[in-house]
């Protein structure tokens, strides 16, 4: 499907809806990074366009970064308040997200650090 979207923007590279399909067949097969750049290239032709609002959060969560992904389903649903996709995304970016933050690793930080922080280092 990639390689079919690509010829097709061979012809036409500003085309928004097929940037998009491009972007959910990289999705498909998991090029977060490839689906995100398709997705962003046709949201600069068509900014409200919510299906790829959609896709770019989805890959943009599959490249773990929440916030980001979070932003654009605000805007799905800001646009269609009814969106039970979005609704349904959103829930499930959240739980990744809260997911990430238990399974990150606690760093310690060097009471260097804190001196620069202008921070009092605990006393042990």
């Amino acid at each position: 499907a990639v390689e079919c979207y690509s010829r097709g923007l061979g012809y036409n590279p500003s085309h928004a809806i097929l940037l998009s399909n491009r972007a959910m067949a990289h999705l498909s097969l998991k090029s977060f990074r490839s689906a995100v750049a398709d997705a962003t290239a046709a949201l600069a032709l068509l900014p409200d366009h919510t299906k790829t609002l959609l896709r770019r959060a989805a890959a943009l969560s599959g490249l773990g970064q929440y916030r980001s992904a979070l932003l654009d389903l605000k805007r799905v649903r800001e646009l269609e308040p009814g969106n039970r996709q979005a609704a349904t995304e959103q829930r499930k970016v959240l739980e990744h997200r809260r997911a990430a933050m238990r399974h990150a690793p606690l760093m310690a930080v060097p009471p260097s650090t804190l001196v620069h922080l202008n921070v009092a280092a605990p006393v042990s």
